[in-house]
């Protein structure tokens, strides 16, 4: 089982902060190979539990993912660092805050399903969110991150890497069974229900 942490105890990566997100260009997930199917396989875990549920998307980027559920939820609210990606959300039809949701908890609206793909592993304390998420009102969780990343073979600007049993592991810890999984280019992608 791969769960490894990729910096060094007591260090704050700055790729974790705000201010590292301020001179991010838009990456329009939607549009790029691989992470289309990804997302497309994240819809399709979603999809027979939108209808009269409301999503919260916790790392939200263009807004690609929400553009795809929002006309089967009642209501979409999305955050992410980059302040970027508020315009680029509008265009698809979302709205995007800028927003910390680690700081800023207080002010993160949860819906009934949580979503946090390709978040996890960019987080100093990822298990601590998950657990945040779980003391609230949500009954679902779809997380992704990749799976084929290793201490010595991950992408520079990532904190965690997991394979499949790792990650699975990760989201029990922090209160959440999986119920359906799979994988789309890199990432693994997995619904969840409380336990």
């Amino acid at each position: 089982m791969i769960a490894d942490r990729l910096f060094e105890p007591g260090t704050v990566p700055e790729w974790t902060t705000p201010e590292w997100y301020q001179g991010r260009e838009v990456a329009p997930h939607l549009e790029q190979e691989g992470h289309r199917e990804r997302l497309e396989l994240a819809v399709q875990y979603l999809r027979p539990y939108l209808r009269g549920h409301t999503v919260s998307d916790l790392g939200a980027g263009d807004g690609g993912l929400l553009s795809m559920v929002q006309k089967g939820a009642l209501a979409v609210w999305g955050y992410d660092l980059a302040p970027v990606n508020q315009a680029a959300a509008a265009a698809r039809g979302v709205k995007v805050e800028t927003l910390d949701v680690i700081k800023d908890w207080d002010r993160v609206i949860l819906g009934d399903i949580v979503i946090a793909t390709e978040l996890l592993e960019h987080l100093i304390d990822p298990l601590d969110l998950l657990c945040r998420v779980h003391t609230s009102n949500a009954q679902y969780l779809l997380a992704s991150s990749p799976y084929t990343e290793t201490r010595e073979s991950h992408y520079e600007f990532h904190t965690y890497a997991w394979d499949r049993e790792g990650y699975y592991a990760l989201l029990r810890a922090g209160g959440w069974l999986p119920i359906t999984a799979g994988t789309a280019w890199i990432s693994q992608v997995v619904l969840c229900t409380r336990s």
